[in-house]
């Protein structure tokens, strides 16, 4: 089977295994660097799009906390204009991050962001409903319908408003949720890759090793070959 090769040369018979050798090495070192490449990729992008998810959701929730606050400052102040611009203010910058994290999630495409974007619909009915009830429970104090005390119980304890509150926290929670496990998972998957590689690696470098060996016993002993 390997006449032909010893009929070679023995000039040739190492020029022709160097360059095979070069050949196997060139592969290696690409298939290593383009795995590099693809995992230090998909890590660039899974930091970039869990870090601004992050910060969109810090800004929701902490402008939504001062919704909050200002909405009870208007039953306990005297001067309710100046916190329902406040209201306003905080509002504006909530729906502001709301529409940030819908743009970051047309960005990964339909599919791959839809169990994320179902979890921002429901933080937008929950802030939806919360303020639909702040609307109307400050009409009704500023027409008369319903007294401070009234207000104020509203947003408290075991008022409605508190637990249309407490409903956009869990859903703002699940969400932060679900970004520190896809986090994970996705660390997990390119440390999965990146062992992969390596044994591919490893295996490609021991049939090299072994290629050579051969073709080291070749040229050394090529009269050994002329039997076969």
């Amino acid at each position: 089977m390997f006449r032909w090769f010893s009929n070679l040369k023995i000039g040739t018979r190492i020029v022709l295994g160097f360059s095979l050798l070069v050949i196997v090495a060139f592969v290696i070192g690409s298939v290593g660097i383009m795995n590099i490449n693809n995992i230090q990729d998909s890590y660039a992008e899974d930091f970039n799009s869990v870090t601004s998810a992050m910060e969109y959701l810090e800004r929701i929730s902490s402008h939504f906390q001062q919704v909050r606050v200002n909405v009870l400052g208007f039953g306990f102040g005297d001067d309710g204009e100046y916190f329902l611009e406040r209201i306003s203010n905080h509002e504006g910058i909530v729906e502001e991050n709301i529409n940030n994290y819908y743009n970051l999630l047309n960005k990964l495409g339909i599919g791959e962001g839809e169990k994320e974007y179902q979890l921002v619909k429901s933080i937008e009915k929950a802030l939806t409903d919360y303020e639909n009830k702040k609307n109307q429970l400050v009409k009704d104090l500023q027409s008369g319908l319903i007294t401070t005390e009234e207000y104020l119980s509203a947003f408290s304890k075991e008022g409605e408003g508190r637990q249309l509150a407490n409903v956009t926290d869990d859903a703002i929670q699940e969400l932060i949720d679900y970004n520190l496990s896809f986090a994970a998972q996705r660390i997990e998957k390119n440390e999965l890759q990146s062992r992969n590689s390596i044994f591919v690696m490893i295996v490609v470098i021991g049939i090299s090793i072994a290629f050579a060996i051969i073709l080291s016993f070749f040229n050394c002993f090529p009269s050994h070959i002329q039997s076969y």
